[in-house]
């Protein structure tokens, strides 16, 4: 009995010193990080680090940076430091962007990009000429889910845009006449879970793209993603990475492209004078459904979109990456795996940029031609949301235009056939009602 207690005794003690020792190889190494980094921020310009605020000993600036929210921590370094603000965490040094031309110029240096092969198999399947292939398809779903949503009792309205996008995905992704079964299967996984599990979705991806391949001219759309990436596809290494690529792209974009367009519902019920305007225009149009055919007669709808897109709080940080090299910009240094972050929310809430920036205000986005019927006093068109919202460089989002291609055709043809409002009850929730379309010719 003794025995016992004495060797779990020294067991208990054994991982007391083990964990001693774990956490002294942590600090040691945390110690070396900061004495590097201290090494650059002592140094004369043009070696020198960006401004930033003074850290703790050791774990630096960590307890900022790792909070579920430090927008407002960025806020108060960008007003202190400018638009570059140098921090670290753990000795690892963090660099925030808090200026369209910073991410930009940034973007353009060593900084980490998506796997060469997966980009440019992604690059097949989703560049503008492919897209508009695409927009039938679109057409489509999005007629599909304004009566789904004006006519089903009861209608879940983030599942319903999420398997509205997913729905588009795939069947760009894949012919939806050859391959029904499966993409079925595919789209039940992407829409019963919000982090669908990634080993099942690169399962089912895999089956499709041997499916796509057994059917080949016979049956698979020449037009559709799956197809571009085959016809791609060289080395044994292409083929693999194919399923690969389609699981980044529908997996990433489904999640951001729906976020947006629960955004845009949101935005209408809270906004009916902004919801009117844009019905007016599509009204305008005559009785069919709107089409991407009439986009350039749908500016207003367009700028609804954008500034939804910029007033959208869920992009508030673009995706972190990482300096692959040795960098310097505007005399300063960014070290070699500094880990980079775009402060989106400061772009798209600068004052310098965009007029009342708390204003939600889609004109602000229409050309000058179009300002006139707008009465309003600005005669410059800021930048687009879309150029910073998805990334930079080699780091933005292959699937960007397929995704806003999305969210306006959807946008048009709710709108076209709904009012959106909140619901009565005071509960902040949305209402969908149908409305009787109008024409103004």
């Amino acid at each position: 009995m003794d025995t016992t207690v004495l060797t779990s005794a020294n067991l208990v003690h054994g991982i007391h010193y083990v964990a001693l020792y774990a956490l002294a190889v942590v600090l040691y190494l945390t110690f070396q990080r900061h004495r590097k980094l201290g090494s650059w921020r002592n140094a004369k310009a043009p070696m020198a680090l960006p401004p930033g605020p003074g850290g703790l000993p050791l774990i630096g600036n960590w307890l900022q940076l790792s909070q579920r929210n430090p927008i407002e921590t960025f806020e108060e370094w960008s007003a202190n430091y400018g638009d570059m603000v140098f921090a670290s965490a753990l000795g690892r040094p963090v660099l925030v962007l808090n200026s369209f031309e910073a991410m930009k110029t940034t973007a353009a240096t060593a900084m980490t990009p998506r796997h060469g092969l997966l980009r440019r198999l992604l690059y097949v399947g989703l560049n503008s000429k492919a897209v508009k292939t695409y927009q039938p398809v679109l057409e489509k779903e999005a007629r599909s889910l304004a009566q789904h949503l004006t006519t089903q009792p009861k209608v879940d309205v983030s599942s319903e845009i999420h398997r509205y996008v997913a729905t588009c995905m795939i069947k760009a992704t894949y012919d939806p006449n050859t391959l029904v079964e499966p993409g079925s299967r595919t789209l039940g996984l992407l829409t019963t879970s919000a982090s669908p599990p990634v080993p099942s979705l690169l399962s089912a991806f895999q089956f499709l793209f041997e499916e796509a391949k057994k059917i080949g001219s016979l049956g698979l759309k020449p037009t559709s993603i799956a197809a571009r990436m085959i016809r791609a596809q060289g080395p044994p290494v292409v083929s693999q990475l194919a399923p690969v690529a389609a699981v980044s792209a529908v997996s990433e974009g489904v999640a951001a492209t729906a976020s947006v367009l629960l955004t845009v519902i949101r935005a209408m019920a809270r906004y009916p004078d902004v919801q009117k305007r844009a019905q007016d225009e599509i009204d305008s149009l005559g009785e069919d459904p709107p089409t991407f055919d009439d986009g350039d007669s749908m500016p207003y709808v367009q700028a609804v979109v954008k500034e939804v897109l910029r007033c959208d709080e869920g992009g508030a940080l673009g995706l972190a990456h990482y300096s692959t090299a040795v960098d310097e910009y505007r005399g300063y240094v960014i070290p070699k795996g500094t880990t980079v972050i775009p402060n989106i929310w400061h772009v798209s809430q600068n004052p310098e940029q965009y007029t009342n920036p708390t204003t939600f205000r889609p004109e602000r986005f229409l050309s000058q031609v179009n300002l006139s019927s707008c009465n309003s006093g600005s005669l410059t068109a800021p930048i687009d949301p879309a150029s910073y919202s998805f990334g930079f460089g080699r780091r933005v989002c292959p699937g960007a235009e397929l995704g806003m291609k999305m969210v306006f055709i959807a946008t048009a043809s709710l709108l076209s056939s709904a009012n959106i409002e909140l619901s009565p009850d005071g509960s902040g929730k949305t209402c969908i009602v149908p409305r009787e379309k109008v024409s103004t010719i």
